[in-house]
């Protein structure tokens, strides 16, 4: 599969939040505690794949895998943890990911949740991270490669958002 990446698209927000209630009612108003948008498309002017990410935040993950039928109804494919402990993994075709995490999983859902905004905040950290992805796709990598591409600068930048997020705090 060819990795495509497009210029920022403020319709991906609106995507989001379209997506987001339709998951809310698949999960249940007593399992849902909320759904994020994180991943390229919730960063402003950063190109990305089009492909729309979320946490989705549960009061139970087992109880969510009762809702896998459900998802599948949506076009979702239930892929397990698919290799992170503790998350649930869905993919829609190409275009949307959810991250499922248990409320108390904090470090994975603020992991997520901190690498976004800390692009937010740092343009120049936005514009190396489109410039490394646009270099990766067009090397004509495959996704595990594109990803394993991505890796040590993700990793770098998760932590430094970390460190800003417990800063900021000060």
């Amino acid at each position: 599969m060819k990795i495509t990446i497009v210029d920022y698209d403020p319709n991906w927000v609106h995507l989001f939040e379209k997506e987001s209630k339709v998951i809310k009612q698949c999960v249940g108003q007593d399992n849902f505690i909320n759904c994020i948008h994180i991943g390229s498309t919730s960063v402003p002017r950063l190109k990305a794949k089009p492909i729309i990410d979320m946490v989705l935040i549960v009061n139970d993950i087992y109880e969510l895998e009762k809702s896998n039928e459900e998802f599948i109804k949506l076009g979702y494919e239930p892929m397990g943890e698919n290799g992170l402990i503790g998350r649930r993994f869905f993919r829609k075709a190409f275009d949307t990911h959810i991250h499922a995490y248990q409320f108390d999983n904090v470090k994975e859902i603020q992991r997520h949740v901190s690498f976004k905004d800390y692009l937010i905040d740092h343009p120049h950290v936005c514009a190396e991270y489109a410039d490394l992805k646009q270099r990766l796709a067009r090397e004509d990598r495959d996704m595990a490669g594109y990803c394993e591409g991505k890796d040590a600068f993700i990793k770098h930048h998760e932590a430094e958002a970390l460190r800003y997020l417990w800063r900021s705090k000060q």
